[in-house]
């Protein structure tokens, strides 16, 4: 099943990481249970998973550095709150 929505994304830019992206699922959305997010991007990038509220936490150490040409495959296990 593919659910989604451009109105999902909301795009920020920050002075230190530049432009970046969250994902706002709406809760009938989140209620299916997301079991994967598949995602194509035209550039080398960063990929920090993370929960809402744990955006520039400590936490977010956690990243997945993306290079064009290159499939990866990152297993975390979020319980949104």
């Amino acid at each position: 099943m593919t659910v989604f929505d451009k109105s999902m994304v909301q795009e920020q830019f920050y002075t230190s990481f530049g432009r970046c992206y969250s994902m706002i699922l709406p809760q009938e959305v989140q209620e299916l249970e997301v079991t994967s997010i598949t995602m194509t991007l035209r550039m080398e990038a960063y990929v920090f998973p993370h929960h809402p509220g744990q955006y520039l936490h400590r936490d977010t150490k956690d990243k997945l550095p993306v290079e064009l040409g290159r499939y990866f495959f990152i297993a975390t296990n979020h319980k949104v709150p």
